[in-house]
């Protein structure tokens, strides 16, 4: 169980329509350990069919995971209820045909129809840092930056870091 040689940072897609789709990996620490809290993913299978995307376009599909179990010394172990603990996974892929930016678009775009909870401004709603803004709105507006990409990398930012979502993040061009 190795990983292929992604270029990163990863998109993840989770299998179920209504997923949300904003989860990015940045490293293979990230890939290979689940935070002890998230465990359930583990144990229902929710990564099994998970799509990876990786900055130059290229698409795999998680076939199968093992739960290593958790990465810990003794003590750390004993107080886990105050320090997070990480479980290792080992993750099989399977690469598939790589997907047009068109439809990977779309899909992205449907998942924030999808699960608008996942993908919402809260601080912005709630107008912390300024007046209050419309969840539509913002919805629309994150929207129309994934469309306007024109790359894997323009997707990651428009999600991310970048509200502009034109691609100019140093560590994505």
């Amino acid at each position: 169980m190795t990983a292929p040689d992604f270029q990163f940072p990863l998109l993840t897609i989770r299998p179920k329509p209504s997923s949300p789709a904003q989860e990015l990996i940045d490293d293979l620490d990230d890939l290979w350990s689940v935070y002890h809290w998230k465990k359930w993913m583990l144990e229902d299978r929710t990564l099994v069919g998970m799509l990876l995307f990786d900055c130059s376009g290229r698409c795999w599909r998680i076939s199968d995971v093992q739960d290593l179990g958790v990465e810990a010394a003794f003590w750390r172990r004993m107080f886990g209820w105050v320090l997070p603990l990480t479980h290792r996974v080992a993750c099989d892929f399977v690469e598939l045909d790589p997907v047009p930016l068109e439809a990977l678009k779309d899909r992205v775009c449907t998942a924030i129809v999808n699960d608008p909870d996942s993908w919402r401004d809260d601080e912005a709603i709630a107008g912390e840092d300024g007046p209050p803004q419309d969840e539509q709105v913002l919805l629309a507006e994150l929207q129309a930056r994934v469309r306007r990409a024109r790359s894997v990398p323009q997707i990651i930012n428009a999600l991310c870091d970048d509200p502009r979502g034109d691609g100019l993040s140093p560590d994505l061009v």
